[in-house]
């Protein structure tokens, strides 16, 4: 009985780790997809920027070529979900275009990519981002685009083009014009259209898969001890 028991309670052990493990990767991503108000986001302050960006020559550069298309600098925003560590980007705007551009970082200052972004009216987005392994979508409200070449004028040209035509579908692109207004498209975002449709894909996640089967694996443990001790 006493092998039983301690065979027991390393099955119950493990069992419960793996679901804490499971857990820390798929509760964040159920967060995001369900409860996006749960996320964070801030400008971190002056200082902190001018440390990233003097830190980055490949940020500077990036920079610069958006500005060459008319963008301004808002600052670097921070987005964080819960325990994990939070994003960076740097953000810019563009008033005639009514498009945000943002520079993806990494904890180091990397540049992961660049896209551009315009929030719309009825919970639509345009949204033209670089190579990306996510796929296109189109959408009644919105629409999703990679561009191959990495060539930020032809991003901006396609970006400013779908524009004009959610524009006649009588989308009116919502405000860009400083950091709340930047703060507010990314909530924006995460309730969008298009996060609904990515809703869809939920059960074939792996994450989710696999915390999914570690609670059902836990609760067989459960149970089992409970029914044993019923029994008694």
């Amino acid at each position: 009985m006493v092998n039983m028991n301690t065979s027991y309670w390393v099955v119950l052990l493990f069992t419960l780790m793996l679901t804490i493990y499971t857990g820390m990767q798929a509760i964040p991503l159920l967060v995001l997809l369900y409860t996006p108000r749960l996320l964070k986001f801030w400008f971190i302050d002056s200082i902190e920027y001018e440390r990233w960006i003097s830190a980055s020559p490949a940020a500077q550069e990036k920079m610069e070529q958006l500005r060459q298309l008319g963008f301004n600098p808002l600052g670097i925003k921070a987005e964080k979900i819960l325990w994990q560590q939070p994003a960076y980007e740097v953000s810019l705007t563009n008033l005639e275009k009514d498009t945000f551009a943002s520079i993806m970082l990494t904890r180091d200052s990397q540049v992961l990519g660049v896209y551009f972004y315009t929030p719309l009216t009825g919970g639509g987005i345009i949204f033209t981002r670089g190579r990306s392994r996510m796929p296109e979508i189109e959408l009644p409200a919105s629409s999703i685009k990679n561009n191959l070449t990495g060539d930020l004028s032809a991003m901006l040209a396609s970006h400013s083009q779908r524009i004009r035509t959610f524009r006649q579908k009588r989308f009116v692109p919502l405000a860009v014009n400083d950091q709340a207004a930047r703060i507010a498209a990314t909530y924006h975002f995460y309730e969008s259209a298009y996060m609904k449709q990515a809703r869809r894909n939920l059960p074939r996640l792996l994450p989710v898969i696999t915390f999914a089967l570690a609670i059902v694996l836990l609760s067989a443990v459960v149970v089992t001890a409970i029914l044993r001790l019923t029994a008694k």
